[in-house]
């Protein structure tokens, strides 16, 4: 059986020869390792052909590609069994191979294995941890403790709760082994949307027949000044969008979500409502079967109380709250709960007296409300106002006479 190791690669050779290292370590002698080259400065080719290794293969793109296509691409040159993804500053534990073997023989070739892996944050990485920071193993709130194959009940559970915009599965591709006869039947390109590895991932709970998790760290997902991360975690969110080269497809994806959007939401939630929405494209009648919540509501009100959050860290920018407030006005952006978004960012104790009036307007349904103008209101949305908002400043007299304009 034979692995292919994926590896793309731009201007970080210094880190790139630490992850190859990490493959020509194994003991195990059936791999491949395939460097696609993105533009790179870095004498990249250079360094391949001194390693005299037939088992690396280098290409290197013509034009500078987003991150999507340039997976794609690396994708393409793939002749293994099996597949997993390394970026150029993370590195495969000792006997991975060895150990995948194993899983799949255990589990008869599965389609899909998705192990655990460690985060290292380089030292002046993360803000907190200036020292760097090494993470063990982790899984979405440790649910996973043995080996197991995802059932209906628990792809059910991932997909609503990645719908609603909740980690339930860890991302990085890095984290998943593929099947590359599986990966080949699935529609279109494996790598799709603004956020690759979201959706690639998420079509491998939908489609796979079976989806195994080894809940072992078995990969290093290195975090650099370099990386994607270090700009998300430093909030650069304008870098960090840069780095993944995206621009192309930006226009075209924005179109897909643009009536999804809420004025607070960053570059983590657009990518993410760009790899659900082509989900729900490219997977309608599977989603459907899953009972899967296609309108994105659950996501978008998520958004909502981690702005609330965000508020009272004064984390907010001032243009991001102007713009909600601009949009207060218009129907649609109340049916959608900016208003609500409006009194979790902007809510004082005096609203309490407001969200206790609009209470007495809900009838007595257990789910639903109906509040002025026929408007119907989450009943859920309106106990959780009671709950913060008296936290959180805001202009008094502009959020009551937007009541009493509906």
């Amino acid at each position: 059986m034979k692995f292919s190791v994926l590896l793309p690669t731009y201007n970080r050779l210094d880190l790139l020869k630490y992850a190859i290292e990490s493959v020509r370590h194994q003991e195990y002698a059936d791999w491949e390792l395939i460097i696609s080259d993105n533009q790179s400065e870095d004498d990249v080719y250079g360094y391949v052909q001194s390693l005299n290794d037939s088992r690396i293969h280098y290409s290197r793109t013509e034009t500078l590609l987003n991150v999507t296509d340039n997976w794609n691409r690396t994708l393409s040159f793939a002749t293994g069994d099996y597949f997993v993804m390394l970026g150029d500053d993370d590195a495969l534990m000792p006997h991975y191979f060895t150990k995948m073997a194993q899983v799949i023989a255990q589990y008869h070739s599965p389609d899909w294995i998705y192990t655990e892996a460690y985060e290292y944050a380089y030292p002046e990485v993360l803000p907190e941890h200036p020292e760097g920071l090494l993470i063990a193993g982790r899984n979405p709130q440790n649910i996973w403790k043995t080996p197991l194959a995802l059932n209906t009940s628990k792809r059910q559970d991932i997909l609503q709760r990645s719908f609603d915009r909740e980690v339930a599965i860890n991302f990085n591709m890095q984290h998943s082994l593929i099947k590359r006869h599986f990966a080949t039947t699935l529609p279109g390109n494996f790598f799709q949307s603004l956020f690759p590895d979201y959706y690639a991932t998420l079509a491998g709970v939908i489609k796979a027949a079976q989806f195994v998790i080894y809940p072992q760290a078995m990969v290093v997902i290195g975090i650099t000044r370099k990386s994607h991360g270090f700009y998300y975690f430093n909030k650069k969110m304008s870098e960090a969008k840069n780095i993944l080269h995206t621009d192309d497809m930006n226009r075209q994806a924005m179109a897909k979500i643009e009536h999804l959007l809420l004025p607070a939401m960053d570059w983590i939630d657009v990518g993410w409502l760009s790899a659900l929405q082509q989900l729900l494209v490219v997977y309608a009648n599977e989603l459907t079967a899953y009972n899967i919540d296609s309108t994105l509501q659950g996501f978008r009100r998520r958004v909502i109380r981690n702005s609330a959050k965000l508020r009272s860290q004064q984390q907010l920018l001032p243009e991001q709250i102007e713009a909600l407030k601009s949009a207060l006005p218009t129907v649609e952006y109340y049916r959608h709960h900016l208003f609500f978004y409006w009194m979790y960012c902007l809510g004082a104790r005096e609203l309490l007296i407001v969200a206790k009036r609009m209470m007495k307007k809900i009838r007595t349904t257990p789910d639903v409300g109906d509040i002025t103008g026929g408007i119907v209101v989450p009943l859920l949305d309106v106990k959780n106002i009671l709950d913060v908002i008296q936290h959180y400043p805001c202009d008094f007299r502009a959020i009551t006479d937007l009541v009493r304009s509906y």
